[in-house]
C-alpha cells in the first residue's frame, strides 16, 4: 500500500509539473508573439519611412540636376553662347528629367498608397502617424518644386531657342 501512495504521489506530482510547465509554456508563447507583433510594425514603420526619405532624397537630387542645368543654359544666353546643336543636347536633357519627373511621380503614388493603407488598418501612435504623414506632405512639396524647376528649365529653352 505505502508503494502505491508512493507511485500515485510520484506521478501526482509529475502531472503538476507538466500540467505547470505547459502552462509556462504557453504564456512564454503568448509573449514571444507579442514581440513578434511589436517587431513587425517597428519594421513595417522603417520599411515605409525609409521608402518615403528615398523618394525625397532623389527627388531634391533631380531638382539640384534640372537647376544645374538652368543654370548652364542661362550662362549660354547672357554670353549668347546659343547654338543649334547645344540647343539640341538642351532639348534632349529636358525630356530625360521630364520622363524622370514622371517615374519619380508613379514611384510616390505607389509608396504614398501602400502608407496610406498601412495607416488605415494599423494602429499606429500618434508620432508615427505624424512622421509617416509628414514625409507624404513634404514630397508633395518637393515635388511640386521639382516641377516648378522643370518648367522653368523649359522657359529658359524657348529663349535659347528664340537666340538660335
Amino acid at each position: 500500500m505505502r508503494k502505491s501512495i508512493i507511485i500515485f504521489l510520484t506521478i501526482l506530482s509529475t502531472t503538476i509539473l507538466k500540467v505547470g510547465a505547459v502552462t509556462d509554456n504557453e504564456s512564454k508563447i503568448e509573449e514571444l508573439k507579442a514581440q513578434v507583433d511589436s517587431l513587425s510594425h517597428e519594421v513595417l514603420f522603417i520599411k515605409l519611412s525609409y521608402g518615403l526619405q528615398i523618394i525625397q532624397n532623389e527627388l531634391n537630387i533631380f531638382t539640384g540636376e534640372v537647376n544645374s542645368k538652368i543654370m548652364e543654359i542661362s550662362m549660354d544666353v547672357r554670353l549668347k553662347n546659343c547654338s543649334r546643336n547645344s540647343y539640341l543636347t538642351y532639348t534632349e536633357n529636358y525630356e530625360i528629367f521630364r520622363d524622370s519627373l514622371e517615374l519619380y511621380k508613379s514611384r510616390y503614388k505607389s509608396q504614398q498608397s501602400l502608407v496610406y493603407g498601412a495607416l488605415l488598418y494599423r494602429n499606429w501612435n500618434d508620432n508615427e502617424y505624424t512622421v509617416l504623414n509628414g514625409l507624404c506632405n513634404y514630397i508633395d512639396l518637393t515635388y511640386q518644386r521639382a516641377e516648378l524647376v522643370l518648367n522653368t528649365m523649359k522657359e529658359m529653352l524657348e529663349l535659347y531657342h528664340k537666340l538660335v
